[in-house]
């Protein structure tokens, strides 16, 4: 299919040929105003980048249309363009969200934390950062504030301040806004915890048997540009209907992957057809990585949560009081890489009551028999393990964060 079709085209959904098909828990949609348009921008996707699984062609899709209609989504979800290995095509589809989304701004390299929100100040457009695991160094001091810009743009009306000169040429601060869709392409980027969250993750291959097709651009520009026109087109008159979307979700998308997700997933109700159905598919997928990372230990605890699941690991049963050398000594025997002689100082005292005061307002006491000792107390803690659902005579626990 070529952007030349798109007038031509009809109602018909290429999966089965009805103007109909299941949309999610089995509900039949019909195709939509915009369902032709993703259907097109898919086809020129597939023909270029190659992903993991097929599903995350849909993903970029879903995306690049949601750039158009970001004040009515309310939220942008960040797209993480990853790969397991150089050559796998993250320039090239960077490149190609470049000539369909809105008001693309290319950047491999960001020389000021102001920058982007300076960019913005014309309107929003589409922020594009390749080269990430290099451009986005955290030992680069700027990268805090250009992170930050990331972050608070995830929403409407998220904004930070920013030195510029006034009519007298002094500076002063004036606050910009940050709102922008952002796609960061990057070998497996160091991306901060918070970061990382607001992050929908694409992961591409290596194109090793050679279907597809290079990305000339002398020759692809022309059809690219019409189908950027089309699509623009296409979702300026959706917004309304985008706006009053209010599409169910999978059970469990909640919170922070509800920000992320409801976003396409307006944009896939609109569209109708199969793209409902994919949207679930897509949402149930993330939803299990998260499950399976959190089940296998693999996502990154901050230290203070590490620091309530290691005590409850140590707390034995029946004990009331536990003076703080001898939690200390229990913590390092237990997690040495974190409390003991593997970590990067060791944990004192001092280190225990501010974690455990600041995270938790949990203060040590004096030991109940009336000895000097200090030390913490089962009833001090358990508030705290009962937020985080942590049960000290389980030996099997997992963080639920």
């Amino acid at each position: 299919m070529t952007p030349h079709d798109l007038e031509e085209l009809d109602m018909t959904d290429e999966t089965d040929g009805s103007a109909y098909s299941s949309g999610p828990s089995g509900s039949t949609r019909e195709t939509g105003p915009i369902g032709p348009i993703l259907d097109a921008v898919d086809g020129w996707l597939s023909r270029f980048i190659r992903t993991t699984t097929p599903e995350d062609i849909h993903l970029l899709t879903l995306w690049a249309a949601h750039t158009y209609v970001v004040e009515q989504t309310y939220t942008s979800p960040r797209l993480q363009i990853d790969s397991v290995m150089p050559g796998s095509g993250k320039t090239t589809c960077l490149e190609h969200l470049a000539h369909l989304a809105r008001r693309p701004l290319s950047a491999s390299t960001i020389s000021s934390e102001a920058l982007l929100p300076r960019v913005l100040e014309s309107g929003i457009r589409t922020i594009l950062i390749d080269e990430a695991d290099r451009s986005l160094d955290m030992k680069n001091p700027i990268m805090a504030g250009v992170l930050a810009t990331i972050n608070t743009g995830y929403k409407r009306g998220g904004s930070r301040p920013v030195l510029v000169k006034d009519s007298e040429g002094n500076w002063t601060d004036r606050e910009m806004s940050t709102f922008a869709p952002v796609a960061l392409a990057g070998n497996n980027p160091n991306l901060p915890d918070d970061t990382r969250s607001r992050c929908i993750r694409v992961l591409l291959m290596p194109d090793l048997d050679g279907t597809a097709e290079p990305s000339d651009w002398e020759d692809l520009e022309g059809d690219a540009d019409r189908l950027q026109v089309q699509l623009s087109e296409a979702m300026d008159a959706a917004r309304d209907a985008i706006a009053e979307a209010r599409p169910e979700l999978p059970p469990g998308c909640v919170a922070r992957h509800r920000e992320k997700w409801r976003p396409l997933a307006r944009v896939a109700a609109v569209a109708g057809g199969r793209w409902p159905a994919i949207a679930e598919q897509l949402i149930l997928r993330d939803l299990q990585e998260h499950e399976t990372e959190k089940e296998e230990g693999l996502m990154n605890r901050p230290l203070r949560v590490h620091l309530l699941f290691d005590l409850a690991e140590v707390w034995r049963e029946g004990e009331t009081f536990v003076p703080t050398p001898e939690l200390i000594a229990r913590l390092a025997q237990t997690a040495p890489q974190r409390w003991g002689a593997e970590s990067l100082k060791g944990l004192t005292p001092q280190g225990l009551g501010r974690m455990l005061m600041t995270g938790y307002k949990i203060a040590s006491d004096r030991e109940p028999t009336g000895a000097r000792r200090r030390g913490y107390t089962r009833q001090a803690l358990e508030p705290a393990w009962r937020l985080f659902h942590i049960d000290p005579a389980d030996s099997d626990r997992t963080s639920p964060v």
